[in-house]
């Protein structure tokens, strides 16, 4: 993987299906932080509370590599959560989160049944879903003065960073908040760095939260 590009759904989805009677729900999203992932997992296991099971996986970047796991929430051992995080590995996805909830409909479907089941449900959602190539980036925040705003941005373009998806807030100082490819952050931090150690009036910090922007 290029360390600028990831591949990971286009859109958030809830897909359905019976098997053998019981009902499975997969419940798919990006989400670019763990907080994001257990905050996603909690608002749909409270929305099937009453489900037989509410099983989750989520793979998420973290500085050099990732963070991912994932639950059985109550199957038997290796036959949810396992299965889930096999279909967002074969699928080659990070930042993504997947819930699947299973109201038990009388018919026991087994160890193989129940892996089955999971890995499809996944498999489906992930293809309604859709999976698209990103750019993950960090954010940066600068502050600058109308009479440098045009000089900077104009550098910041040159330097390829897209300045179209900026945004720019216009108060007593100019506020620009704009996303950076990571190899590309260290000679922003450098050009930023020089500007403001010659005395010009520019304060700027990295945003700790990465994000990925669709290409």
């Amino acid at each position: 993987m290029n360390i600028d590009e990831f591949h990971s759904i286009l859109k958030k989805v809830e897909f359905k299906q019976k098997i053998k009677r019981s009902t499975f729900i997969g419940n798919v999203s990006y989400c670019s932080s763990v907080r994001e992932a257990k905050e996603f997992i909690g608002r749909i296991s409270k929305r099937y509370g009453d489900a037989t099971h509410n099983c989750w996986a989520y793979k998420i970047i973290a500085g050099k590599g990732y963070v991912s796991s994932y639950s059985d929430a109550g199957e038997p051992t290796g036959t949810a959560g396992k299965p889930m995080m096999d279909s967002i590995e074969s699928h080659d996805l990070c930042n993504v989160v997947m819930v699947i909830t299973r109201y038990f409909g009388g018919i026991k479907l087994g160890i193989r049944g129940l892996i089955d089941a999971y890995r499809s449900t996944a498999d489906l959602a992930i293809e309604r879903a859709g999976v698209g190539r990103y750019l993950l980036c960090e954010e940066v925040f600068l502050q600058t003065t109308y009479t440098l705003f045009s000089r900077v941005r104009s550098h910041l373009k040159s330097l390829g960073i897209d300045v179209e998806k900026a945004k720019v807030e216009f108060t007593n100082d100019v506020k620009m908040t704009f996303p950076v490819p990571l190899s590309r952050v260290r000679l922003i931090e450098e050009f930023l760095s020089s500007l403001k150690s010659s005395g010009k009036a520019v304060q700027f910090h990295l945003i700790p939260e990465r994000k990925g922007i669709l290409l």
